[in-house]
């Protein structure tokens, strides 16, 4: 499974790639060797409570330049 989400991202970062006011993130939830890391997920699909507090570090940064305090 992890190589047809390897080819879904890399196909949404295409298609993504020219349009106007769209900022693809990555949260760096994989390690090296392309699969989730350990930490972040408890069967390397479903995140663990630390793999979604890092994907929310990722995103809020760019939530926070769109929402007034």
């Amino acid at each position: 499974m992890n190589s047809d989400i390897t080819a879904l991202n890399a196909e949404i970062a295409k298609q993504m790639r020219d349009l106007p006011n769209v900022t693809l993130i990555d949260p760096r939830l994989r390690g090296s060797d392309g699969y989730l890391r350990e930490e972040f997920a408890y069967d390397g699909l479903h995140l663990t409570p630390k793999g979604y507090a890092a994907l929310r570090d990722a995103i809020a940064p760019h939530i926070a330049q769109h929402c007034v305090p």
